[in-house]
């Protein structure tokens, strides 16, 4: 074989390979102190994308807008926000489950919080399952160093 050829095979080869794909960079966290204290010393909001842009929180019965990832995958963005008295950090998950318990989506992130201030809302990709359109209950709960968990639940939909 000629060598140009033998070459030109080796480096489509390696080409073909499995690349290292770049994770996303961290979103830092950045506290608000516009927001009013809270009348309890944790506190957690799930807010949800509003249609002119920004975010609203999320209600029961809304309806989320199913994304689709560069490697073939489907997710949908909630958006969490705390209140801390003191600064700790924070594990929020979120999982939506169909009515009999089956996991549907899910994601986690985990955070520094902000001492005695809101944190701006943090986006959560829940990546999904399953195809098609998507509803159960989605519960969101957030985890301090110490103390019991945040819970938030509604029942919502997943569209395309």
């Amino acid at each position: 074989m000629p060598r140009p050829l033998l070459f030109v095979l080796l480096v489509s080869a390696a080409a073909c390979g499995p690349r290292h794909v770049q994770p996303e960079p961290e979103e830092p966290v950045t506290c608000d102190s516009a927001l009013s204290v809270p009348k309890t010393d944790l506190a957690l909001e799930v807010l949800r994308d509003a249609s002119g842009g920004g975010t609203v929180p999320l209600a029961t019965g809304d309806t989320l807008q199913q994304q689709y990832g560069a490697q073939g995958g489907s997710h949908f963005f909630v958006y969490a926000r705390v209140y801390s008295a003191e600064a700790s950090t924070w594990l929020v998950d979120a999982k939506l489950a169909a009515g009999d318990g089956t996991v549907l989506a899910a994601g986690s992130d985990e955070f520094q919080g902000c001492k005695a201030q809101w944190i701006t809302p943090r986006a959560l990709r829940v990546f999904i399952e399953s195809g098609g359109a998507l509803a159960g209950t989605l519960t969101v709960k957030a985890k301090a160093q110490q103390g019991a968990p945040l819970i938030f639940e509604a029942p919502i939909s997943v569209g395309q």
